[in-house]
């Protein structure tokens, strides 16, 4: 059994939530830095008849409003679920998708969600509508064929939507969806982490290099990574920045700016 989708949850930062096949588990955090871990809840997913075995789960991301907080999963089915982290019970179900989700992202009442169907989707968290579509592949900027119309990444802020996967990493005004940079600096790659952070841009994927640009699409800096391909990049700015990089290696990097590698931790 695979972990696909993880984060932290709670306020402070109280589980370590993992989406694996059909499950999603939590663990008290302080249980595990006691070396102790002790599972707090688990919410199985939904299956019907139509489906032989439970979708897996992708993505994850916590959303708070002013009644509850509650954990978002992109899966396997198509779907994206809401769940109350008070009882585990699916609040709401997001329907649109035609094919599996590869990343979800939160800002206030929206979500964005990015899909194997080649398009991104933003949604009202409270009513579970789609208010906006995109779909990079078809933008003459953006599209490489060679590599195909899935988008593997989205953040989002108020203000700006970021994606890459198989069409070219873009950046999105919030407000108009239009089309604002296309990073035709970065290198030819399959885009598997694009992210927002300040006012800068963070890139990586089917590459050895981790990268840094402007919203103007003005690389800033490349840095070598242990993974020749890289999946996932975990970001906390608290009580350090710091930035964690995972990919197709035993090694997992951990870099206190965007130039160099801190820390390697070998697992094996």
């Amino acid at each position: 059994m695979n972990a696909v989708g993880l984060l932290f949850s709670g306020n402070p930062e109280r589980f370590l939530v993992a989406g694996t096949s059909g499950a999603i588990f939590a663990w008290d955090w302080n249980s595990i830095k006691n070396s102790q871990p002790e599972l707090s809840w688990t919410i199985n997913l939904p299956s019907t008849k139509e489906r032989l075995h439970k979708a897996d789960v992708n993505a994850l991301v916590a959303s708070e409003n002013e009644i509850r907080q509650e954990l978002l999963a992109g899966c396997g089915d198509n779907l994206i679920y809401a769940f109350s982290l008070e009882d585990g019970k699916i609040l709401r179900t997001f329907e649109g998708h035609t094919d599996y989700l590869h990343s979800l992202s939160s800002s206030g009442r929206q979500m964005a969600s990015a899909s194997e169907d080649g398009s991104v989707r933003l949604w009202d968290t409270r009513q579970a509508t789609m208010t906006s579509k995109i779909e990079p592949h078809k933008e003459f900027k953006l599209a490489r064929n060679h590599f195909g119309k899935w988008v593997g990444d989205v953040s989002i802020t108020d203000d700006w939507l970021l994606c890459g996967g198989g069409p070219r990493c873009s950046l999105w005004n919030m407000r108009t969806m239009d089309l604002m940079t296309s990073f035709s600096d970065l290198p030819d790659f399959e885009i598997h982490i694009a992210r927002i952070r300040g006012d800068s841009v963070l890139t990586g994927g089917a590459t050895s290099q981790f990268f840094q640009s402007t919203f103007t699409g003005k690389l800033v800096s490349k840095m070598s990574t242990s993974a020749i391909t890289l999946y996932s990049a975990l970001y906390s700015n608290s009580p350090r920045e710091v930035i964690t990089l995972a990919g197709c290696s035993n090694n997992i990097d951990i870099c206190t700016n965007f130039t160099y590698r801190h820390k390697v931790l070998q697992f094996y």
